[in-house]
Parts: C-alpha cells; structure tokens; sequence
C-alpha cells in the first residue's frame, strides 16, 4: 500500500537480534502509524450489511457530487465507526470497484466457462501451448534440457478494451429521492454490462461486419471476436441440426478431434429454443437427476453426454441458416459446442464512477 511507510525485512538468525533492530530503526526513522481504516483488512467494519451502506454512501456521493461523508444518509447511517474522507478515498471505492467486478462475474453464464486472469497491467502477455505438454526422461548425473514453451515465442495478449454504460437522472432529483433507487441504479448498471460482455464472448466481431445490425464504433461486439465467429473465421466444419439428434450433436463433437475426448472440458452453450431441443432427447440429463453433490455451473440447465448445457439469452435466435444474421431471413439458432481451456478471459480491475451533466436532462 502507498499509505505505509519504512517496512523492513529482515533475515536473521537469532530472534533477540532480530528484535534489537528493528526497535532500533523504530526510534530512529519513526515509521508513519497506519490508521485500521487505511489497511486492506475490513475489520472496523461491523458487517456486510455495513459494508453494503458505505459502498450506497460512496455511490451517493458520486451522484451529488458532494464528500460521502457529507450526506443526510451517511450522517444517519450509525456507523461502526467515525469513517471519514480518506476512509473512502483509500478503501471504500478500491473495495467496491472490486466486489462489482466479482459480483459480475458470478452471475456470468459463457464467461464463467473459461479461466479468468485479473491482468495487472494492460496489455498484458500470458503463455500459450502451441502443443500438448509432456515430462521428459531425465537419466542420473545428466543435464536436463528440456523446457516449456516459451513465454516470448507463443504468447497471447490480453488488451483490455473499456465497456462502458450510463444512468440518466434529472436535476429534480434530491437526496431523499435518490436513495430509494441506489439498488436500482446497482443492478441496471451491472446488469447493462454484465450482457455486453456475455453478448460479446459470443457474438463478437472486431470487424463489424459480420451481423447486419453491429452498431458502428460503440457496439460492445467490437470488443473481441466471439465463439460464433471463430466458427466461421477458422473455417471449422458446422453441422446441420435441423434434424435435431443425438448422432448429430455426436457429429459436433467428433470434428473436435482429441478435443471432444473429454466431457469435462466441452459445454454446450444454447437458447432457450435450443435447450427445449435438448430436452426431447432422452441422453439430456436435468438437474434434478444429478444428486445432491453434483456441481453445477452458472446458467446450467442439464447435461448432455457428460457436458453441461449452458442457456444464455445472448445466443440469437433470429440468424440465417449460415449463422449470420442478415435481416432477412430470421428463423434460426445456433448451437454452440466449445472446449473451454482453449479461451481465457483477462479482467483489468478498474471500474470507475464519473458523474457528469447533460444540460438537457440534469
């Protein structure tokens, strides 16, 4: 943290000289006395009820323009405590930025498939295994070199994009009127966001040329080349489903090759009208079959051939039957069969709240 000052580490042998220095190096630099309330341990926080009202606090304080500290409802919220100014510079907004990206998170259906890195700087560089791994015979008393891929060589870029939404409030709105609506405010915010990045994982399409109606520069699809259009892009076989069944569905998988051996690492990823197609054939298995120790993912709805099926509202059901939406033709879906260690989701943990006013409305 930058709000600590003079830490030492010391290695040392014996306890009583590690203890005679460092009351030494105390009386001589004076090191800064760290207030609880400046540590990244909540402990002066009595609950997460607490928590909860300081993040509103903040929140409402971003709206009025105004120190959190100085509104009606921080003054009457009976705190655990006397927080202050820099108690929500220093903790409270890093805390909440941090709980919103995790609470997103949670929720998500597609993305919740794949590995997540929170990224500590943007871009950032993760290795990639160009080829499957393996372990080498090392003979007694002789060097070993072998090594896993190189970082340098097969590395994937994480480049972080900015997804961004808006709530519109009046300048008739005071204090007392705004309260009432900071959970709905909260959920129509995380809710905009969470959809555009699950639309995106998706339908995403750098370009913007793949579905007829990408909005120009702002659609969040621009954001990164989703599922369905790796599909296309790899030039991977698809299969005909309009005769729904399972040797078809099997077909899917036998054109993943060595990565459609295992049930574990594939998801089957639907509409509802997909998922209603699942439900016909007597391979699905629902939920209520699993038992009470099966694990189920985010947006599970049953399982087929050992793999989950995941119904997310974001797969269209309003394509062509080459899987591009035209604005012709209308009446199809898409089934999605994807091995998820192949993708990886990089977050930058960096949400910001900046009011600001449009003359027009408030």
């Amino acid at each position: 943290s930058n709000k600590i000052e003079n830490v030492y580490i010391y290695f040392k042998t014996k306890k009583e000289n590690l203890i005679k220095d460092i009351l030494k190096d105390i009386k001589k630099d004076k090191p800064k006395v760290v207030r609880k309330s400046e540590t990244s341990e909540p402990n002066f926080v009595k609950d997460k009820e607490e928590l909860h009202r300081l993040f509103d606090a903040y929140l409402l304080g971003k709206i009025l323009k105004v120190d959190p500290t100085e509104t009606k409802f921080f003054k009457d919220g009976n705190f655990s405590k006397d927080f202050n100014t820099s108690d929500f510079e220093n903790w409270i907004a890093p805390k909440y930025a941090t709980e919103v990206i995790e609470t997103m998170f949670l929720d998500l259906k597609v993305a919740s498939l794949f590995p997540r890195i929170n990224m500590p700087k943007n871009p950032f560089k993760i290795p990639r295994a160009t080829s499957q791994r393996k372990a080498w015979l090392k003979a007694e008393g002789s060097p070993f070199n072998q090594k896993l891929n190189s970082i340098t060589g097969n590395a994937v870029v994480l480049d972080a994009p900015t997804i961004m939404t808006a709530a519109e409030l009046t300048d008739e709105l005071n204090e007392d009127s705004v309260v009432p609506l900071l959970p709905m405010i909260r959920q129509d915010v995380k809710e905009a966001i969470q959809y555009s990045v699950e639309d995106a994982i998706i339908n995403g399409d750098t370009s913007g040329t793949f579905d007829a109606d990408t909005v120009a520069n702002i659609d969040s699809r621009l954001a990164w080349d989703g599922l369905r259009i790796y599909a296309h892009k790899g030039s991977y076989d698809m299969v005909d489903l309009s005769t729904f069944s399972t040797s078809n569905l099997l077909a899917m998988r036998s054109l993943m090759g060595k990565y459609g051996v295992n049930p574990n690492k594939l998801a089957w990823i639907v509409s509802v009208k997909g998922y209603s197609k699942f439900l016909s054939l007597p391979e699905t298995m629902t939920m209520d079959k699993y038992g009470p120790k099966a694990t189920i993912l985010t947006g599970e709805q049953g399982k087929f051939l050992g793999s989950p099926i995941i119904v997310s509202e974001a797969v269209r059901e309003d394509l062509n039957d080459t899987g591009v939406y035209d604005g012709t033709t209308t009446t199809y879906t898409e089934v999605i069969l994807v091995y998820t260690p192949a993708f990886v989701l990089g977050t930058l943990k960096d949400v910001r709240f900046e009011p600001y006013r449009d003359p027009s409305v408030g």
